[in-house]
């Protein structure tokens, strides 16, 4: 009997980033865009015995707290029909959106199931920068209501203590950080009847201690977090080694695609540090607002455009704001997968999740093998299916990384395509 481990994430690019996790610690891994009831069957190589995680998105991070809710609870038991006995909810790191709702979906398919459950939620994510203390989540040092985050387009994040966030939530209080004590604090908290508690972790030792304390007890649990504690599980859950993935292929041509949709100011700034390296030939297109109203007219856009036909392409959304973001990212993402079906390019980096989930659905990929991380917070993958089956792609979330960091990924994808060609 296959065991699965489902993680639930509320936006693509956490999805993916998490999976890799496993993918690392030697998991059959794959990332689903459709029902996880219909996940492709499993790569040549695999055992009956092999573990599996399979990742999809609810894209639940921007959704009104019913939808979210109800979105949220569809999915766990879609991945309760498919076999999953453990689940991971990956919220974003930076705690946007509908945290408290998709808690709350999550707990309640469980319930359903019969399964009464402790969530213990902890998005810390110390390679990032990400710390949780006195259950307030730090960005960089900051508490992250007092950053940039708070005049986010689309999921500004108003509170920084996760108890102001998840109503009913308490604080883990364990006599010190050790797997030991915290495994008593949650069977002490269990016990008492809480469903939710937030635990701090401000260095991946933290997090280390926090899974094995999740392993230990007897007692069904729900993760909450970021791709951060999602490593220190996919290390400590029992599990077996892959021995064979899924085989992965460069395009026929030989350019980079870098289509960025997030308009996050770290976003931003990558793609134009990576246009202005001189190390590297760049074209940055913006096609202008009014032409990613709607798919047709994206695509009417790019049958006049004049597009350079060498060098990496960047093809970033307008940073002029316009009332439906999610309508922009489609347009783009549409406007990506045509681009990749010309054969002209050799793999894609996907920079926001809203835009990296529409070029998949757009070329028509339903699955996603994942295979490594170019650096922290970039996970490879290869397309199992659609109109570019095995093509890599890598994927990053809007607020990942260092200003450098797409000029480092653009050079580890070059290195990556020149394996696969050797």
């Amino acid at each position: 009997m296959r065991q699965q481990t489902a993680v639930i994430a509320d936006d693509l690019t956490g999805a993916n980033d998490t999976a890799v996790q496993f993918a690392r610690q030697g998991w059959d891994t794959r990332l689903v865009l459709t029902d996880l009831r219909s996940a492709a069957p499993a790569p040549a190589g695999d055992t009956p015995s092999a573990t599996r995680a399979l990742a999809t998105t609810t894209d639940a991070r921007a959704l009104p707290d019913p939808q979210a809710q109800a979105v949220t609870s569809d999915t766990v038991t879609a991945a309760l029909s498919a076999g999953a006995e453990r689940f991971y909810l990956k919220i974003d790191s930076t705690i946007r959106g509908s945290v408290s709702a998709q808690i709350t979906g999550a707990l309640a398919a469980l319930e359903s199931n019969g399964t009464d459950a402790l969530a213990v939620v902890c998005p810390a994510y110390p390679g990032m920068g990400r710390q949780l203390q006195d259950s307030t989540l730090l960005v960089n040092g900051v508490p992250v209501a007092e950053t940039s985050l708070r005049n986010d387009p689309a999921t500004p994040v108003e509170h920084s203590d996760l108890r102001q966030i998840i109503p009913g939530a308490q604080a883990l209080q364990p006599a010190d950080r050790s797997a030991e004590a915290l495994a008593r604090a949650l069977v002490a908290a269990y016990e008492a009847n809480l469903r939710t508690l937030v635990v701090d972790a401000v260095e991946d030792a933290d997090l280390r201690s926090l899974a094995q304390a999740l392993a230990d007890v007897d007692f069904p649990t729900l993760p909450v977090g970021s791709a951060g504690l999602a490593a220190a599980l996919a290390e400590t859950w029992p599990h077996h080694q892959l021995t064979e993935t899924a085989a992965a292929r460069a395009g026929t041509g030989s350019r980079l695609l870098l289509q960025v949709s997030s308009l996050n100011p770290v976003s931003v700034e990558q793609a134009a540090q990576l246009n202005s390296h001189e190390g590297l030939a760049t074209t940055l297109i913006e096609p202008p607002a009014q032409v990613l109203t709607t798919a047709e007219a994206a695509f009417a856009w790019l049958q006049e455009a004049e597009l350079p036909t060498e060098g990496a392409l960047i093809l970033k959304a307008p940073e002029e704001r316009t009332d439906d973001a999610r309508a922009v990212a489609t347009a783009l993402g549409a406007i990506s997968a045509a681009l990749l079906n010309t054969g002209e390019f050799a793999a894609a980096g996907l920079i926001g999740g809203d835009g990296a989930l529409a070029a998949l659905r757009a070329s028509g990929c339903t699955s996603l093998q994942v295979l490594d991380v170019l650096e922290e917070g970039m996970p490879l993958a290869a397309t199992v299916d659609g109109q570019n089956p095995g093509q890599l792609i890598f994927t990053k979330a809007g607020g990942f990384g260092s200003p450098a960091s797409l000029i480092h990924a653009v050079e580890s994808m070059h290195h990556v395509l020149n394996r696969s060609t050797a």
